[in-house]
């Protein structure tokens, strides 16, 4: 037995209603100036032009955004006509700016991720906004400002954005003095060196100035130098024990974790 559902089209009748009033009051210049109405949608063919040697169209869908002269695929084509945009995957190193958005984002990062989640639209209106503002405004405060549809969008890809990009840390300061089994909860939004550093010495009350690198333990005990990939690639909830080691240079120290 199929049950088959019947949507009404009142609310396109009344728009379209509308709409042919609006027409009617505009002069026949002002008409004139408006696009001629179709009963079908015209598609319009793109014709991909390749600026440089040894690039194919194939080249438009590989995983790696990459040409085989490691040249970004938006160097190696162009798209003659300027009212069709190209389809372009994302480079690499790109990935992460989707989520990267943070309280420390600047206004043109803030837009960045915009752009990259598809907001293209609202540029104009988050022109001044920094990540702390983005952040800040609440879901009313997006529907208020984007309408309905578009707030609950923005406003699920901020959410995901803290899930999918902050994780959480467990510290213990091997050496601090009386002897502790309380590990500090830090959290990482950007996932850089320069954040865990300032984020271990803010927590443990230890002057920046006399860090001069971050180390970790890997396999079979070596020591690997921690940089932003070496932290981007850090597991949620890891616990580490950390002890300063002393450098070659007088009072200054590196971070060890292990």
């Amino acid at each position: 037995k199929a049950v088959v559902s019947t949507q009404s089209t009142g609310g396109a009748e009344r728009k379209h209603r509308n709409d042919t009033k609006q027409i009617q009051k505009l002069s026949q210049q002002e008409k004139g100036q408006l696009a001629q109405s179709s009963e079908v949608t015209y598609l319009k063919p793109i014709v991909r032009t390749f600026d440089k040697p040894g690039c194919s169209y194939s080249d438009a869908y590989n995983s790696s955004g990459y040409c085989a002269d490691n040249s970004k695929l938006s160097d190696c084509y162009s798209d003659p006509d300027n009212e069709v945009s190209s389809p372009k995957k994302p480079c690499i190193g790109e990935t992460r700016d989707v989520c990267s958005l943070t309280s420390r984002s600047s206004v043109h990062d803030t837009l960045r991720w915009l752009r990259n989640n598809r907001f293209n639209n609202y540029l104009q209106t988050f022109n001044n906004y920094a990540g702390s503002d983005l952040l800040r405004l609440s879901r009313s405060d997006l529907k208020d400002l984007m309408g309905v549809t578009d707030g609950i969008r923005l406003h699920n890809a901020l959410q995901n954005r803290a899930l999918t990009c902050s994780i959480c840390l467990y510290v213990l300061f091997e050496g601090s003095g009386a002897p502790s089994t309380v590990y500090q909860a830090i959290y990482l939004e950007s996932l850089t060196y320069r954040e865990l550093m300032s984020k271990v010495c803010a927590t443990f009350n230890i002057d920046p100035n006399t860090i001069v690198g971050i180390q970790k333990s890997g396999p079979s005990g070596i020591s690997i130098a921690v940089t932003d990939d070496v932290v981007r690639h850090l597991a949620n909830d890891a616990c580490f024990v950390f002890t300063l080691l002393n450098t070659d240079r007088a009072g200054m120290c590196i971070i060890h974790l292990k």
